[in-house]
């Protein structure tokens, strides 16, 4: 399979400064449709082709092969102008001039990943066992020149988007080349009612970098064995509980400086486990399946970006705990639902505080209904809501932020063509909305103090409508 894409102007989606959106300024605050950059500066050019491979092949009844791979080559030409979060006056509270700087990058990315294995069923007594075992290789090499410079102020009440940006300052030119190499094996043994999985995975991963602009030559080193185990037992009446344990490896690509920017160096990899137990149940005789889940999660070196730099920092410990339930319900007939509820803490031990942009949790309630029979037999409708609770935005010159909960409804309908003429059979056309009532919320917060305070606008009104054929 291959895909070319050509995207010759697309733009920047910009923030907005948190003094004017999430906290009121003296003008008020700063409408939806507001602009931070600068139209003749703005570019976003994006050239990307892919080729893919698929094969597969069974042995016999018991025994599989599959592999697959993929080679993509992107090319990225980008450029805008973008507020510091900040407004150029003794009171940020009441200043009207905002802060701006320019950022530019030229990219050129090259992807090669394939992934074999093989698949099998023996048994050993009473006990069957369902096989896998497997080779996988990345390897990636991406060139980037990174340019930064000032923009002038910006007058929010009467903005000018055809200012003179004076040219920017080189700042990184590097080429990085990443290799991962994976091998792994799974058992899932079955015995009655009870399903014991255990699997292991051993990386090795290398990493070159080399900059040009102030003449550097790093290289990086990796090698981890991860495993997770998990057992099922399903009893009779419906009753599924559960338990896993896994370790987690996560190469990163960054740039991470430990001394204010003065020396960089790519981003560790990051080593993570995590522990879950829940229950599933589905309802004897009823399509009702539900699901509740309670999981704990550490993760370190978790990658922290650094405000109007062009670096990250990583952080010691990240704890995650929270708890999900779901539903999945065929109600009545043609009636579908859906719900589902999640509670989460984030803590960054660090810092002693959450990780920016990790909420308390969130929920979401949906329904669907299709017409079964009469003169509007394949109509389906339906609509839910999604609720998000506060989210932690970071620190500003105020104290700490947290973006407020919001509640936003979706809606859509859909119609089998095939009920108009067999000529269209197969044929169907849908269309859904987005915020149905063009909810006015802030989706995120990226605050750093001094350094820069800004925030993100949530998603407007957004339809969409689509013919889709099925084979």
């Amino acid at each position: 399979m291959g895909n070319y894409q050509y995207d010759p102007e697309s733009g920047s989606y910009g923030g907005v400064p948190l003094v004017g959106s999430l906290k009121r300024a003296s003008y008020g605050y700063l409408p939806r449709n507001f602009y931070d950059g600068d139209a003749s500066t703005e570019k976003f050019n994006r050239k990307q082709g892919a080729i893919t491979y698929i094969f597969n092949h069974r042995f016999n009844d018991d025994w599989s092969f599959s592999t697959r791979g993929r080679y993509d080559d992107i090319k990225t030409i980008y450029r805008s102008v973008y507020n510091n979060g900040y407004y150029d006056s003794d009171d940020g509270s009441s200043g009207e001039m905002l802060s701006r700087s320019a950022y530019g990058t030229q990219e050129h990315t090259y992807n090669l990943a394939f992934d074999s294995q093989f698949k099998g069923h023996v048994r050993t007594g009473p006990f069957q066992h369902v096989l896998m075992f497997g080779f996988d290789y990345m390897q990636q090499k991406a060139k980037d020149a990174e340019a930064y410079g000032d923009a002038p102020d910006l007058d929010v009440l009467h903005p000018d988007y055809h200012m003179t940006i004076p040219d920017m300052t080189p700042y990184l030119n590097y080429l990085t080349k990443l290799h991962q190499i994976g091998i792994y094996g799974q058992d899932e043994i079955r015995w009655n009612r009870l399903i014991i999985t255990g699997s292991i995975r051993n990386d090795w991963y290398r990493s070159h970098q080399v900059e040009y602009l102030t003449p550097s030559d790093t290289h990086q080193r990796s090698r981890q064995i991860t495993w997770r185990a998990s057992g099922l037992y399903h009893f009779d009446f419906g009753l599924a509980p559960y338990i896993s344990y896994s370790t987690s490896f996560q190469p990163q690509s960054g740039t991470v400086s430990n001394d204010g920017g003065t020396t960089l160096h790519q981003a560790n990899p990051s080593i993570g486990k995590q522990l879950e137990g829940g229950l599933k149940y589905q309802i004897p005789g009823t399509s009702i399946l539900l699901t509740a889940a309670g999981f704990h999660i550490e993760q370190s070196n978790v990658l922290v970006s650094v405000a109007n730099t062009g670096y990250n920092v990583q952080s010691g410990l990240v704890h995650s705990d929270g708890f999900e339930f779901e539903v999945h319900a065929k109600a009545w007939r043609n009636l579908m639902l859906t719900a589902a509820v999640s509670f989460q803490k984030v803590k960054d031990d660090s810092t002693g505080k959450p990780l920016i942009q990790s909420g308390k949790g969130n929920a979401s309630l949906f329904a669907f209904y299709t017409m079964p029979s009469g003169p509007l037999k394949g109509f389906g409708f339906g609509g839910g809501m999604r609720y998000s609770a506060k989210t932690y935005g970071g620190e500003a010159t105020y104290g700490s932020v947290w973006l407020p909960q919001y509640v936003l409804f979706d809606g859509s309908v859909s119609y089998d063509l095939s009920n108009l003429s067999h000529s269209l059979y197969r044929w169907k056309i849908s269309a859904s909305v987005r915020n149905l009532f063009d909810r006015h919320y802030i989706s995120n917060c990226f605050a750093y103090g001094s350094d820069g305070e800004y925030c993100y606008y949530g998603e407007r009104r957004n339809a969409q409508v689509s013919i889709g054929y099925s084979w």
